[in-house]
């Protein structure tokens, strides 16, 4: 059998509140905190022991899975005399690349990457330096976001047989197939490394209401006193954004300069040379064959 008042509990100080009640912990600095209710036994200084001010930040307050959030609670406040917040113990409320559940930490300032689309309810208990915790919960509600800036159609005014001098104008396109509006860049070059032109754009998200598509260009590349060959032409795309997929930020085209002959006579190109030589076969080959044939008078009896 067990004694009287084996089990019995002595409550000090009990304070229990709806939840909307504001109730003031300290009269010097006028802090006032939203209890739920909590229990104190402990004693500091002439007065019973005071819960910590809890409070925390969210930035982004929407963020997406595999996206860095940066927590602060910088603003939670020791509420006992000459106490410190000493420690900061969160809760995840799951177990995401190999990072425990809860942490604790002594800095204030913390981040972390949720791996699944839902609803977290991230708990925070911070402990003041006279032993006193508390905590306050908040959701976070994480969500899906796919991340992808490629680029689109690329064309040139004059691409085989150019001579040096012509003008040649580039046009190119960026896109943005992600589910979020994103800022993203173009670039035009030459295999040369010259540099054509660049843009920025705010693009929309992908069915959204504004454009998802940027234009660069027409962009003029002047090719006077260049030498004859085949340049490439590059398209660069990108985002200050880290993206889902990464494998489609560039393309290339090409412009085929040639030799202009003393003169100004037109020289041909090999694509166009080997199409002429064929007309000409053919040509020779139906005369030969006219040649050939016996006149009419050959068959007529003598």
């Amino acid at each position: 059998m067990v004694s009287a008042g084996f089990s019995q509990i002595h409550l000090l100080e009990v304070i229990l509140a709806n939840g909307v009640t504001n109730l003031k912990y300290d009269s010097d600095s006028g802090t006032v905190i939203t209890q739920d209710g909590f229990f104190v036994n402990e004693v500091c200084g002439s007065a019973f022991c005071r819960a910590p001010s809890v409070f925390f930040t969210i930035s982004p307050v929407q963020p997406s899975i595999g996206s860095t959030v940066t927590f602060n609670a910088s603003a939670s406040k020791a509420t006992n005399p000459s106490a410190k917040i000493v420690q900061y113990t969160w809760f995840w409320d799951e177990i995401c690349r190999a990072v425990a559940t809860t942490q604790s930490v002594t800095d204030p300032v913390i981040t972390h990457v949720f791996c699944n689309k839902q609803i977290y309810h991230v708990t925070l208990t911070v402990q003041d330096s006279v032993g006193i915790r508390y905590s306050l919960t908040k959701p976070v509600n994480v969500t899906y976001v796919f991340i992808d800036v490629t680029y689109g159609g690329v064309t040139v005014d004059h691409q085989f047989g150019v001579y040096p001098g012509t003008v040649v104008h580039v046009t190119a396109q960026v896109q943005n197939n992600s589910t979020a509006p994103i800022n993203a860049t173009i670039t035009v070059s030459l295999d040369t490394g010259q540099l054509l032109g660049n843009q920025s754009f705010s693009l929309s998200q992908r069915g959204g209401a504004t454009g998802t598509i940027g234009t660069l260009g027409p962009v003029p590349w002047n090719t006077t006193n260049l030498p004859a060959r085949v340049y490439r032409i590059i398209v660069t795309v990108g985002s200050n954004v880290p993206q889902n997929v990464t494998n489609d930020k560039s393309t290339s085209t090409f412009v085929q300069l040639i030799v202009q002959p003393p003169g100004g006579n037109l020289s041909l190109g090999l694509f166009q040379t080997t199409g002429l030589g064929i007309i000409v076969i053919i040509a020779l080959a139906a005369g030969l064959a006219r040649f050939r044939r016996k006149p009419r008078w050959e068959d007529e009896p003598l």
